[in-house]
């Protein structure tokens, strides 16, 4: 039988998806005081991390803390994964990613803004495992270069001497979607 402290190691841990299934499995409730001291202690440790100059672990344990406060409110939600994390104005590499496995099998992304493809990899396994999707496992599909034209355009092009070269047309579908405003191109 599964009790509430076992439950409670894994949403510390940051295993919301073996969390979930507990809670499931074994029809548990929850009040949000006994998830408080949890999100409480995820906030004292960001501070620290910050006020040592640990930003990436800092930004790690952040959205840690975010991902627990959504489960919190609503229960585990592959949807709340972005499909599409490109900042505006944004030149360089991009990445296209699968997810396979758990709950949030099937899911299809696009990742950004490091100098590198396969450390935009590295940050999107982070990201999910951040997000408590544990049982998740991120899978490149290739990569790809990207450019914010003047006006409203998006040129994607290129691709990636580690992962090959992305599904561009699917690509542009997804950055299309991500940003209605704007006509995306896709160069040779």
């Amino acid at each position: 039988m599964t009790d509430k402290n076992s439950v409670i190691k894994f949403l510390m841990a940051g295993d919301l998806e073996t969390a979930d299934a507990l809670i499931q499995k074994a029809d548990m409730n929850f009040e949000k005081s006994d998830m408080d001291p949890i999100v409480k202690s995820l906030k004292e440790k960001v501070r620290l991390k910050n006020s040592r100059g640990d930003i990436r672990s800092a930004n790690r344990l952040s959205r840690r803390r975010l991902a627990l406060e959504d489960f919190i409110a609503g229960g585990l939600a592959p949807g709340r994964i972005p499909k599409v994390m490109i900042p505006e104005g944004y030149c360089g590499k991009i990445l296209m990613v699968s997810l396979t496995g758990g709950v949030a099998d099937g899911i299809l992304c696009i990742r950004s803004g490091d100098e590198w493809h396969r450390e935009i990899l590295k940050t999107a396994e982070e990201e999910i495992m951040d997000l408590g999707f544990t049982a998740s496992v991120v899978s490149p599909l290739g990569g790809a270069l990207i450019r914010f034209n003047d006006g409203d355009a998006i040129e994607i092009h290129g691709g990636s001497d580690d992962f090959g070269e992305c599904d561009k047309k699917a690509a542009a579908a997804m950055i299309k979607d991500a940003f209605p405003g704007k006509d995306v191109m896709i160069r040779s």
